[in-house]
């Protein structure tokens, strides 16, 4: 994938964590989001995680990067739920 694609396809991301949930106030309890991710996208998803924590207070972002085709069969093979699949 080409570097402007990349970006784009990030920004993209971005945009979907930082409108995924409810504002702060509505927040009740402590939440979870779970991210499936592929390793080559670890330097830009820790700065989004920190992002998203910051501008949702109640939410908890638990990133796990591996190999793309190990968390796809992760999910469709064993059954794992994530909130958030990202592969490269």
């Amino acid at each position: 994938m080409k570097i402007p694609a990349l970006g784009a396809f990030l920004g993209g991301c971005a945009s979907l964590l930082l409108f995924a949930a409810p504002p702060p106030a509505q927040a009740a309890n402590q939440t979870t989001l779970s991210v499936y991710a592929a390793g080559t996208l670890a330097p830009p998803f820790r700065q989004l995680d920190q992002l998203f924590e910051k501008l949702h207070p109640g939410v908890t972002v638990q990133p796990i990067f591996a190999g793309s085709v190990k968390l796809a069969k992760r999910v469709t093979e064993l059954g794992h739920v994530t909130d958030v699949y990202a592969s490269a």
